[in-house]
C-alpha cells in the first residue's frame, strides 16, 4: 500500500511538473532580452491591438515605394526564443520582392503585453490579417503566410481560419505533441498542439517545407512527414544545418521565389535575388548546401547483381520516428503510416515483384504471418503498379501481407533512403516499427539480389509485440 501511494505521488508530481511549466518551455519569455525602450526601424509602420493584459504590438514592413498595384503580403511567425526585432534585416528581400512583411510580437514577448498561449497568439494574428488585408494598398488575394519553428504551427493555425494564397514551413514540426513525445512527454498532456500536419492535408495552397538535416531541437522526420501528408508541397532540405543555423542564402530565396510564382505572386521587374551583404540573420555567407531528398546521393552502400549502385535519399537510423507515407494499396486507395496504428510494423522494401528473389521473400512473409499475431502487420513495398501487386498477389495466394506501391511519385523510396538512382527501383531493406512507429531495427541487405536474414527480423519484432 505504501508503495502504491508513492508511485501516485509520483505520478501526481510529474503530471503537474509537465502541466506547470510546459508553457515555461515553450514560451520561454525570461530568456528573452529586454527591448521595451528600443524603437522599430525606418520604414516600419506600428500596428497594435488592445488585449487582456496590455497591448500587442505588430511591424508591418512596407517595400520602397514604384508599385501603384496594392502589393503581395507575407505575414511572418518567429521561432520561440526570438522577438521580431531580429527580423527585418533577414527579411528585407521580401520587401526587394514588392512584397509587404507584417511581423506579429507573441503576448508577453518584447513590448507585448498578456500571457502567450496558442489560442490566443492565433487569434492575435488573425485579427491582425483581418487589419491589414483591409488596406487599399495590399492585395489580400495573396498574402503567404512564414513561420519559423514554433511559428510555422501558427502559420498553420492561422492558414487553418484565413484564405492563403501560400504557407512557408521553416524548421517547423508535424506538432507540438509529436515533439513532446520524442523527448518522453506523453502527447496527451500538451495544452499548446499547434497541429502541422493536419492542416496541411487539407489545404488547398502552395506549401514549401524546408528544413536542416542536422537539426537536433526538431528532427527532419517532422518536415518529411508534413511533406507526405500534403501532396504536391515542396521539399527543401538543407546539409549541415542544425536548427538554429543560417540556411544558405541563395537556395533559401529561391524556393520562396518558386512557392511565390506557384502562388500567383510575382517579384518585382528586376527584384532578383540580393547578395548576402544585404542582409543579415538567416542569410549569413557562411552557409551549408542544400539538398532535396532526391539529391541525397549514398554511393555504393548496395550492389545490384555485383554492382554499386546509389541510393537516394536520408539514411534513416534505429530510434528515430519512421516517415510518415502516402502509399497507393491494390483497391488504388492512399494508405498511410496512421492506416497500421497501434501495430507492429514489418516494413518489406523489395525492388518488384515479379522479380524471383522479391517473390520469394513476399511469399515467406505471408507464411511467416499467419503465426505473428494480430498485432503485428508485414508491409511490402514496391514500385509495382498497384494492379501488377493485386495481379501478383491473385497468382502466388498471397493474403496475409499488405503490398504497397510507391509507383507515383517515388516520395516513399525518397524518405525512407531506398531508392535506387540508377534503375528507379526500390533497394532491398526492411524496417521494423514498434506500435508507436519507432525505428527499432533495419536490415539493409547488401546485395539487392539476395534474399535477407528472415530470422533476425522476427526476432527483432518479438522483441516489441
Amino acid at each position: 500500500m505504501r508503495l502504491v501511494t508513492i508511485v501516485l505521488l509520483g505520478i501526481g508530481a510529474y503530471l503537474l511538473l509537465v502541466l506547470g511549466l510546459q508553457r515555461a518551455v515553450l514560451f520561454p519569455v525570461r530568456l528573452l532580452p529586454d527591448v521595451h525602450d528600443d524603437t522599430p526601424p525606418p520604414g516600419v509602420e506600428v500596428l497594435t491591438r488592445s488585449v487582456n493584459g496590455g497591448t500587442v504590438e505588430a511591424w508591418l514592413m512596407l517595400p520602397s515605394a514604384g508599385q501603384d498595384e496594392p502589393h503581395p503580403l507575407v505575414i511572418f511567425a518567429h521561432g520561440n526564443a526570438e522577438l521580431i526585432d531580429f527580423w527585418p534585416q533577414a527579411l528585407k528581400p521580401y520587401n526587394q520582392r514588392g512584397v509587404v512583411v507584417l511581423l506579429v510580437e507573441y503576448r508577453g514577448y518584447g513590448r507585448s503585453g498578456g500571457k502567450p498561449s496558442e489560442a490566443d497568439i492565433v487569434a492575435d494574428f488573425v485579427n491582425f490579417y483581418d487589419q491589414v488585408t483591409q488596406r487599399a494598398d495590399i492585395d489580400a488575394d495573396h498574402v503567404i503566410l512564414h513561420g519559423r519553428s514554433i511559428g510555422g504551427g501558427i502559420a498553420a493555425q492561422v492558414a487553418a481560419r484565413r484564405r492563403c494564397a501560400g504557407l512557408i514551413l521553416e524548421s517547423s514540426f508535424t506538432s507540438v505533441p509529436d515533439v513532446a513525445r520524442s523527448f518522453f512527454v506523453p502527447g496527451f498532456l500538451i495544452r499548446d498542439k499547434l497541429e502541422v500536419r493536419s492542416v496541411i492535408a487539407d489545404l488547398k495552397a502552395p506549401v514549401l517545407i524546408m528544413h536542416g538535416l542536422d537539426d537536433r531541437v526538431i528532427r527532419p522526420v517532422h518536415a518529411m512527414n508534413n511533406h507526405a501528408a500534403c501532396p504536391g508541397s515542396q521539399l527543401v532540405l538543407f546539409e549541415q544545418m542544425g536548427h538554429n543555423d543560417p540556411p544558405p542564402h541563395e537556395p533559401y530565396w529561391a524556393a520562396i521565389d518558386e512557392l511565390l510564382t506557384r502562388a500567383g505572386t510575382t517579384a518585382l521587374p528586376g527584384a532578383g535575388v540580393p547578395s548576402t551583404s544585404d542582409t543579415a540573420g538567416p542569410t549569413m555567407t557562411a552557409s551549408p548546401p542544400t539538398r532535396n531528398l532526391a539529391m541525397i546521393e549514398r554511393k555504393g552502400v548496395v550492389t545490384l547483381k555485383g554492382n554499386p549502385v546509389t541510393v537516394l535519399g536520408p539514411e534513416l537510423k534505429i530510434g528515430e520516428k519512421a516517415p510518415d507515407f502516402t502509399l497507393k494499396a491494390n483497391d488504388m486507395s492512399d494508405k498511410k503510416l496512421a492506416d497500421f496504428a497501434g501495430k507492429v510494423k514489418i516494413l518489406s522494401v523489395v525492388p518488384s515483384l515479379d522479380t524471383a528473389v522479391c517473390d520469394t521473400e513476399t511469399r515467406r512473409f505471408n507464411q511467416e504471418a499467419a503465426g505473428l499475431g494480430a498485432d503485428v502487420v508485414v508491409l511490402t513495398v514496391s514500385v509495382d503498379t498497384p494492379m501488377a501487386q493485386k495481379r501478383w498477389c491473385a497468382a502466388a495466394g498471397v493474403d496475409r501481407v499488405v503490398t504497397l506501391s510507391d509507383f507515383k511519385d517515388h516520395s516513399f523510396g525518397l524518405a525512407y533512403g531506398v531508392r535506387i538512382k540508377e534503375v528507379g527501383l526500390l533497394a532491398r531493406v526492411v524496417f521494423v516499427l514498434d506500435r508507436n512507429d519507432k525505428i527499432v531495427y533495419i536490415q539493409r541487405v547488401p546485395e539487392v539480389a539476395q534474399e535477407p536474414d528472415y530470422a533476425a527480423i522476427l526476432a527483432a519484432a518479438a522483441k516489441v509485440q
